[in-house]
């Protein structure tokens, strides 16, 4: 008897998690490399890191962002953040509804911002090179309050919202 092999397609969540080590890995090499000594590699992690925002904000526009962990989160559009009723307890669920949408487009914003002005530092010089700087020095503030969030919603902190999910 045979048995037939099928091959699995990974999920949309082992992708997501392969997408945030990627980024995460290209993104602190890049912000560790950044003296003259290893530039080559700065460069290229940074070019890295923004190809993978790019990817990220393609997939967005797929199949891969009409739902699940690619879907682009507006604030503001429907579904995305919902006011609870008076009288209602804040569930986690509920906050990460209200917060993701904010936490999704300032990532998005901060990573196409640190990606342009790198590629636009390697081609146009010394004027988008400061701007680079200034915005990848402000990136770890903006990852570590990402980081924060995702550790309060999921429950980690004790407290923050009632476990009622």
């Amino acid at each position: 008897m045979t048995e037939k092999v099928t091959a699995s397609r990974p999920s949309p969540v082992m992708l997501w998690r392969a997408w945030h080590a990627a980024i995460i890995g290209s993104g602190v090499v890049a912000y560790l490399t950044a003296d003259s000594d290893t530039y080559a590699m700065h460069q290229f992690s940074g070019y890295l890191f923004a190809v993978l925002v790019l990817l990220r904000v393609f997939a967005g526009f797929t199949t891969f962002g009409q739902s699940g962990p690619f879907a682009f989160r507006i604030p503001g559009a429907p579904g995305s953040s919902r006011p609870q009723a008076s009288g209602q307890p804040m569930t986690r669920a509920s906050l990460f509804r209200m917060i993701r949408p904010w936490m999704f487009l300032a990532l998005v914003v901060f990573g196409v911002a640190v990606g342009l002005t790198g590629v636009g530092a390697d081609w146009a010089g010394k004027p988008m090179k400061h701007l680079h700087e200034a915005i990848a020095e402000a990136s770890p503030a903006v990852v570590a309050a990402h980081v924060v969030v995702v550790l309060a919603l999921l429950g980690t902190f004790s407290g923050f919202a009632k476990r009622q999910d």
